[in-house]
């Protein structure tokens, strides 16, 4: 399994038009194929700050992704909104129980 984390922060004017992007992706996202988990997160103590976590079945999912057509929309593009680089850190897992 493929895991990935990101980390994007927003400027507070832009935070609902930032959000409605966040949303547009993770619903388009999670109709992907090989897809297991894509969900934002707004951080508690950053209103503007949000943590993308995903789940791939594998690295091949994961390149199809990134060319899917939502993921290259200019109008899914947050750049514009974003106040700091978003940062990307690309994991390999495996799964176990406690």
């Amino acid at each position: 399994m493929i895991v990935v984390h990101t980390r994007v922060r927003c400027h507070a004017q832009h935070r609902d038009a930032f959000i409605a992007i966040l949303k547009h992706l993770q619903d388009a996202t999670r109709r992907e194929d090989g897809c297991l988990e894509y969900s934002y997160v707004a951080d508690l103590d950053d209103e503007c700050l949000f943590l993308g976590v995903e789940e791939w079945r594998d690295e091949a999912a994961l390149r199809a992704h990134l060319g899917a057509p939502h993921m290259n929309d200019p109008d899914s593009r947050f750049d514009a909104y974003s106040r700091d680089a978003e940062t990307v850190r690309v994991f390999t897992a495996q799964p176990f129980d406690l």
